[in-house]
C-alpha cells in the first residue's frame, strides 16, 4: 500500500478520485534518513545520469537505477527492520 500523498495525483487525474490506498499517512511514516523536499509528500525523482536501459531477450533493465534502489534499501533497512539484511 502506498502513502496516501503518493496516490493523490493518479487518483485525481486518471481514476476520477476512485483510487484508494487503504492506509492512513501515519501507517507510512516518512523516512528520516532521506531528505525529502516536502516531508508531507515522501516523493522524489532521481536522475541517474550514468544509467541506461539494456535489452536482454524480452527484458529491459537499467543496472545503475537498480543499484541506486539497493543503496536506498541498505540505508533504510537497518533503522526500520534491524533483524533483516538487505
Amino acid at each position: 500500500r502506498m502513502h496516501p500523498a503518493l496516490i493523490d495525483f493518479p487518483s485525481k487525474i486518471f481514476y476520477d478520485d476512485a483510487l484508494k490506498t487503504g492506509i492512513k499517512p501515519e501507517q507510512r511514516p516518512t523516512p528520516q534518513e532521506i531528505n525529502f523536499i516536502n516531508k508531507q509528500i515522501p516523493l522524489m525523482f532521481v536522475d541517474v545520469d550514468e544509467g541506461y536501459e539494456r535489452i536482454h531477450g524480452s527484458n529491459i533493465f537499467n543496472k545503475e537505477e537498480a543499484e541506486l534502489v539497493c543503496q536506498t534499501i541498505q540505508t533504510l533497512l537497518p533503522t526500520r527492520q534491524p533483524n533483516l539484511s538487505p
